[in-house]
C-alpha cells in the first residue's frame, strides 16, 4: 500500500484528475479558447478518454478529452512521461478523428478543422520555447499555407513563464502548480479540481485502477524475473523458484485485500477485482 497515490493530493497534471476536471463542459470550453486564442461555436459532442479508430483492423487511439464543435474538432492530451513519439502520436490522432468524422456521403470539403493539443511537463522538441504551433505549409513559400484545416500544438506547462499572453500564461502555471488561483478561468478549474477531489465515486475508481496498476507492475517485474533466469538451472529449483513466486504473489494480493477491507472504500466485487483474489476468498478475509 505504500506506493498507492493519495487520491485527495492529485495534481491536474494527473491525467485520471484532468480527464474529470475537463468533464466541465464550461471549464473544457474556457481551456480550449484561451490556448487557442478562438470562440468555439457550439459544443456538440464531448467526452473523456473517447476510444476511436480507423479501421476493423487498425490501431485504436484513445483521446483524454474528446470535443466535438460545430466546425471544429479537438483533442486536449495531458503529457507527463517524456517520450519521443508525440509527432507521430499527433499526426495518428488526427488521422483517426478525420475518419470517424466522415460520414459515408460526405465531402472532403466537409472535414471539419482539427486540433491536436498536447499539454506537456517538458520541452518536447528541445528548442526552449514554451509552445510549438505546427500547420503545414509550402517550404519552398513558406507563407503558403496548404489550408488543410489542421494544426498541432504542443506546449511546455513547466515553461509558463515565457508566454507573452497573461490570460494563457496563468492557466499553464495553475495547470503545472495546482495552485493559488488568480483568474476568472484558474478560480473555475480550482473549483472543478476540488470537486473531483471529493467527489466519493471517483475516488474508488481510481483506486481500483491504482490498484490493478500495481497488480500489472507485480506482474511485470515477476515476468521480468523469470526471464532472467539462467537457462542451465535445474529444472526442480526453476520450479521452486516458481512455486515461491506464486506464493508470494498470492500473499502480497491477500495483504493488499486486507488493507482494502480495512478502509472500507470498495465493495467486496471491487477488492477481488483489484487484487486478482476471487468473490469468495475475499469474502473470506472479510470475517
Amino acid at each position: 500500500m505504500d506506493n498507492i497515490i493519495n487520491y485527495e493530493d492529485l495534481p491536474l497534471t494527473n491525467n485520471f484528475m484532468f480527464c474529470k476536471v475537463m468533464e466541465d463542459k464550461d471549464v473544457c470550453r474556457g481551456v480550449i479558447e484561451t490556448l487557442l486564442g478562438i470562440k468555439i461555436e457550439r459544443i456538440e459532442n464531448f467526452g473523456r478518454e473517447k476510444t476511436a479508430q480507423s479501421g476493423f483492423s487498425s490501431k485504436g487511439v484513445r483521446y483524454d478529452v474528446y470535443v466535438r464543435g460545430t466546425n471544429e474538432v479537438f483533442d486536449i492530451e495531458m503529457q507527463v512521461a517524456e517520450t519521443k513519439d508525440l509527432p507521430l502520436r499527433a499526426r495518428y490522432y488526427q488521422s483517426v478523428a478525420d475518419v470517424d468524422g466522415l460520414k459515408p456521403g460526405q465531402t472532403y470539403s466537409d472535414l471539419k478543422y482539427v486540433y491536436i493539443i498536447f499539454l506537456c511537463v517538458f520541452d518536447a522538441f528541445g528548442r526552449n520555447e514554451p509552445v510549438y504551433k505546427f500547420e503545414n505549409i509550402c517550404c519552398s513559400i513558406p507563407d503558403l499555407k496548404m489550408n488543410d484545416r489542421t494544426c498541432k500544438v504542443f506546449y511546455n506547462i513547466a515553461d509558463y513563464k515565457k508566454v507573452q499572453n497573461p490570460d494563457v500564461r496563468e492557466l499553464l502555471r495553475y495547470m503545472y502548480e495546482s495552485r493559488g488561483a488568480n483568474s476568472g478561468l484558474t478560480k473555475q478549474i480550482s473549483r472543478s479540481l476540488e470537486y473531483a477531489r471529493l467527489n466519493e465515486t471517483w475516488r474508488k475508481e481510481f483506486m481500483i485502477m491504482e490498484m490493478q496498476r500495481l497488480v500489472w507492475m507485480k506482474e511485470a517485474q515477476q515476468e521480468g524475473m523469470e526471464k532472467g533466469m539462467q537457462q542451465g538451472m535445474k529444472q526442480g529449483l526453476e520450479q521452486g523458484r516458481e512455486q515461491g513466486a506464486i506464493e508470494g504473489a498470492h500473499a502480497k494480493a491477500v495483504e493488499t485485500a486486507r488493507n482494502l477491507i480495512a478502509m472500507g472504500i470498495l465493495t467486496p466485487e471491487q477488492t477481488a477485482k483489484a487484487t486478482g483474489l476471487s468473490l469468495a476468498q475475499v469474502q473470506q478475509l472479510q470475517q
